[in-house]
């Protein structure tokens, strides 16, 4: 199920946690992300994570890219270049951005769905 999370509270616990509350945003993010856009064959967040430690961060590069595309899709934006940005977020070195504005695109979309809190 996806829910609206507190950007503030998630960072405050990314870092109160040393990064691992963030590890766990990035399996909810990438998880409900495919979720509402119906990618059933896509790589799940908890697999996004294993192969970022696994390849020693190169994977990385292209979760950030795909999550940027999703938000462009996510907001049904055909003109928007996210991917690129988000990618340049993450190269240096502020992934947090990328989950900051993942979670806001989420969030606002739920705002516009009726039913939803």
């Amino acid at each position: 199920m996806v829910k609206k999370r507190s950007i503030v509270v998630s960072v405050i616990l990314s870092f109160v946690t040393f990064g691992l509350y963030g590890l766990y945003w990035i399996i909810k993010v990438t998880n409900e992300m495919n979720s509402l856009l119906y990618k059933r064959n896509a790589t799940g967040g908890l697999m996004a994570v294993v192969f970022t430690i696994v390849t020693f961060g190169l994977y990385g590069f292209l979760w950030a890219y795909r999550l940027g595309e999703n938000v462009d899709n996510l907001k049904r934006d055909s003109r928007g270049n996210s991917a690129v940005l988000y990618l340049i977020v993450y190269i240096l070195g502020f992934g947090i951005v990328d989950l900051v504005l993942a979670q806001d695109a989420i969030n606002t979309y739920l705002d516009g769905q009726p039913g939803t809190l």
